[in-house]
């Protein structure tokens, strides 16, 4: 079975509202207004932060800026191997939009992954997502 990106985030974001509330909080002020497309190259949804959790939404839908990722640099980001700077540089992961949309992403995506490393139930979702 090939590798979930949108699984894996809804667990993971599910995992920081739970163990890491806090971060879960500044993740969705962090994003809050702004609507992401984000591509696996596969599979590709929309992603937006409401007041008390997510909106994974699928079809059609505009966003605000449109994220192409491939799914190994989910686990190349989290475990260290790369930075976030050197992903974008080398595009792995690549952000369409403009540049106000994009910073306000760029900086939630650090407290994404700074909550999910904190998140007590991280590394059982790292890794059935590395099995998969």
């Amino acid at each position: 079975m090939p590798r979930d990106a949108r699984s894996f985030l809804e667990d993971a974001l599910g995992e920081i509202a739970r163990s890491e509330p806090e971060a879960d909080r500044a993740l969705r002020a962090a994003l809050r207004g702004l609507t992401a497309r984000l591509s696996d190259g596969a599979r590709s949804f929309v992603l937006q932060a409401g007041g008390e959790g997510w909106c994974f939404c699928d079809g059609e839908r505009t966003a605000d800026i449109v994220v192409a990722f491939d799914e190994a640099v989910i686990l190349d980001l989290i475990e260290g191997v790369l930075t976030l700077h050197e992903a974008i540089l080398g595009e792995r992961i690549i952000v369409f939009g403009p540049i106000d949309n994009i910073c306000k992403f760029y900086d939630a995506l650090f407290v994404f992954l700074e909550g999910l490393l904190r998140a007590s139930g991280a590394s059982a979702l790292l890794e059935r997502f590395r099995k998969a």
